[in-house]
């Protein structure tokens, strides 16, 4: 039963990292995008920042997700 329930404790501390990276992630994303009258990006250099900002929130969730042994099953949680 410790053993089930530290697997959860675990899985419940990577699903706070999960849900941060994928929130800062959206954050990032839904930045707006600006166009001049030519169809092309007014600033390009914050455009990049929050794609770089939304790639590294998605590898940090990625990274948690993968470096956890073991989710926890339905029967864990008996």
């Amino acid at each position: 039963m410790l053993e089930n329930q530290e697997k959860i404790r675990r899985a419940a501390a990577a699903t706070d990292v999960i849900l941060e990276g994928c929130n800062t992630a959206l954050q990032a994303l839904h930045a707006p995008l600006w166009t001049n009258g030519a169809g092309v990006l007014s600033d390009p250099s914050m455009v990049r920042s929050n794609l770089h900002r939304a790639r590294a929130a998605i590898d940090m969730a990625l990274d948690a997700m993968n470096s956890l042994d073991g989710w926890p099953r339905e029967q864990d949680y008996e």
